[in-house]
């Protein structure tokens, strides 16, 4: 558990507790059930400065945000209070630069962690999501993790719910489905996103399928608009 001390405490970190000696505004902290706790926006600020990965910190301030639990905006009202000390603290530089990484409305770590290749490996503009994809019948075809309508490429992460033989099944159908309207469907798990080896591969299946791909229909099969989070 990460605790927060100014720089004249003596308190040792153990395998317990991950002790941050930073000062702390009155405006950083608030109490719940009589325990002092900091806000939202200072814990990812300290999350910036203890956090080994870019990405992942990438991650948990999208989640943070699907929670409603932060916004960018609050965020950068923090920042914007908070002085730079060159060489000292490098934690808000560094959440300065990744709030242009993150979105409102990413419904899962996966899909971050799929989002973040194909913008920042496969260099490609940033995507839409969790779109809702209907067919010229008015028919629902699928809510999809990541769409590049301009090429008319589709990003799907598939975590641990899509490992049954049933949702398998389901997930087979709705990939016929997005093709018959024309779409190239990239589809990604865990390991295609661990390590950068992977998540190179990952990038270059991206940049292919925008190359297969026939953008969008003439005369558009399909119209796309936001979907529902399932936690609604």
């Amino acid at each position: 558990m990460p605790l927060v001390f100014g720089a004249g405490s003596r308190l040792r970190p153990d395998e317990r507790v991950q002790v941050l000696r930073h000062s702390l505004a009155t405006t950083e902290h608030s109490f719940s059930s009589g325990l002092a706790v900091t806000t939202p926006e200072r814990a990812v600020l300290d999350e910036a400065r203890v956090l080994d990965s870019d990405r992942e910190l990438v991650v948990g301030i999208d989640m943070a945000q699907a929670a409603a639990v932060t916004t960018v905006e609050r965020l950068s009202t923090m920042l914007a209070a908070t002085p730079v000390r060159a060489g000292r603290d490098s934690g808000p530089q560094r959440l300065r630069r990744l709030l242009d990484l993150v979105v409102p409305d990413s419904w899962s770590p996966g899909e971050t962690r799929l989002r973040l290749v194909w913008e920042v490996e496969a260099a490609r503009p940033r995507p839409w999501r969790n779109q809702r994809i209907v067919d010229a019948s008015g028919t629902t075809v699928a809510v999809v993790d990541l769409l590049d309508a301009q090429a008319g490429v589709v990003g799907e992460y598939d975590g641990a719910p899509h490992r049954t033989s049933a949702q398998h099944r389901r997930d087979v159908q709705r990939q016929r489905d997005l093709e018959r309207l024309g779409f190239v469907v990239v589809s990604a798990v865990a390991s295609d996103v661990a390590s950068g080896a992977m998540r190179r591969r990952l990038a270059a299946d991206v940049r292919r399928a925008v190359a297969r791909a026939r953008g969008p229909e003439p005369a558009r099969r399909w119209v796309a608009g936001p979907g529902r989070p399932p936690w609604v």
